[in-house]
């Protein structure tokens, strides 16, 4: 079950593709996958999302319950002297980018779910887990995926493993969220989530990202963990001549079972999903002004930060939480 999909009406493909680069050139934003782009549901920055989940399984089992599905542009790829090219929508087509696949030139792509909600199997113990990446490349290979063993409640928490493999392939992954399954029952999540921006042509983050969890109305985590994918497009006000206006591809949420390794039952009831292109937004999901937690801090990304935010609030909530303030 996902917020990102349309009819073919009578517009057809011009009618979806109005406001978009690609609307003079369907067939390329088929091939390079940027027709998922111009889904009305897709958020840049920000996800608010609430849903209640029952959950029954037979035997030993582990699947993805839920996650958020990066979207790409497609046009760019490494050239020569390992440049940043572009290919144009107006001149080139679909010929074109495929012989350059053919050439072996790596194109944008969009990378792992940078969230997801899981059920997890370990030692024939079933866990809810929450697992969070950042892809900070472009240009990711489709085999290099950056992943963190799971132990049980042993698996280290809000600790990332970081991936440098080849060059332009720089990504990690943690663990936000582990705690025992609850069998058969219903159980709410409410998170929101603010993704880190992305430098244009490098494998950097800046922003100010975080992460706020609650299960059954109580908040379980607050955090600075980066999530997010290194996914640009050209923005919707593209004029050829005028320049480009480069801006987050976005992504789309997916409700469902996903990679199971046995037989489960996923229900899902009440889902709520409010998307937004800024770094804030309000919504009908009611969340606290304040965290009634302590900020918890993730070690271990690719790309290191200070030990302490950059927002006041949160630098006098990390003291309050080390007792060295009151």
């Amino acid at each position: 079950m996902s917020d990102c999909f349309y009819t073919q009406d009578e517009g057809g493909d011009e009618e979806h593709l109005l406001h978009s680069v690609y609307r003079h050139n369907p067939k390329l934003a088929k091939r390079t996958g940027a027709y998922l782009n111009e889904c009305t549901a897709v958020g840049k920055y920000t996800y608010d999302v609430e849903f209640d989940a029952k959950i029954t399984r037979s035997g030993d089992v582990s699947a993805t319950i839920f996650r958020l599905i990066p979207h790409f542009e497609g046009l760019y790829f490494i050239g020569g002297k390992n440049h940043v090219r572009t290919l144009s929508v107006e001149r080139n087509t679909v010929k074109d980018y495929n012989q350059l696949v053919d050439r072996g030139r790596p194109f944008a792509q969009s990378g792992e779910s940078p969230f997801t909600i899981n059920v997890e199997n370990y030692n024939h113990d079933h866990f809810l887990t929450i697992k969070a990446r950042c892809d900070y490349a472009q240009f990711k290979y489709a085999d290099n995926r950056c992943d963190i063993p799971f132990e049980g409640m042993q698996t280290p928490l809000l600790e990332a493993t970081c991936c440098k493999e080849g060059d332009r392939q720089l990504q990690d992954t943690k663990y936000l969220y582990i705690a025992p399954l609850k069998h058969g029952g219903w159980f709410n999540v409410k998170f929101h989530i603010t993704m880190p921006g992305f430098e244009w042509k490098t494998d950097k983050a800046n922003g100010d990202p975080n992460v706020n969890l609650f299960i059954d109305g109580k908040e379980v985590l607050n955090t600075n963990a980066r999530v997010g994918n290194n996914n640009w497009k050209a923005g919707d006000d593209y004029r050829p001549g005028r320049g480009r206006n480069i801006e987050p591809s976005g992504y789309h949420v997916q409700f469902g079972i996903a990679d199971a390794s046995g037989e489960m039952i996923v229900k899902i009831k009440n889902p709520k999903v409010k998307s937004y292109a800024s770094m804030r937004g309000q919504n009908d999901i009611s969340f606290p002004d304040e965290s009634a937690i302590g900020y918890k801090f993730i070690s271990g990304e690719c790309q290191g930060r200070n030990r302490y935010p950059d927002k006041l609030d949160d630098v006098m909530k990390q003291l309050a939480a080390e007792g060295k303030i009151d």
